[in-house]
């Protein structure tokens, strides 16, 4: 688990994510109730999450993926990956 301030890790994922929407022109409003995996795809969540870890000093575990839950089957909100980054990932970097 990391100890790291919700809403530091919140803001992270935010501003990683409202980036790339600003910057491929898409009109999606980002809040913390946006599933970033019904926009984007995976490969670039998957280097957001590499930028975030990096940003934020964490260690994201390579079979942690943290816009998906796949027991559920579901993709999940920033708010809810920000509580999955917080349980799984590591700290240090």
């Amino acid at each position: 688990m990391v100890a790291i301030e919700r809403k530091i890790v919140e803001a992270e994922i935010f501003t990683a994510i409202d980036e790339v929407n600003r910057k491929f022109n898409m009109s999606a409003e980002i809040t913390t109730d946006f599933c970033p995996g019904n926009s984007l795809p995976s490969q670039i969540l998957v280097t957001l999450m590499v930028r975030i870890g990096e940003k934020l000093g964490v260690v994201i575990p390579d079979n942690c993926y943290i816009f998906h839950d796949g027991k559920e089957r579901k993709q999940l909100s920033i708010k809810e990956a920000v509580s999955k980054l917080l349980k799984m990932g590591k700290n240090g970097n």
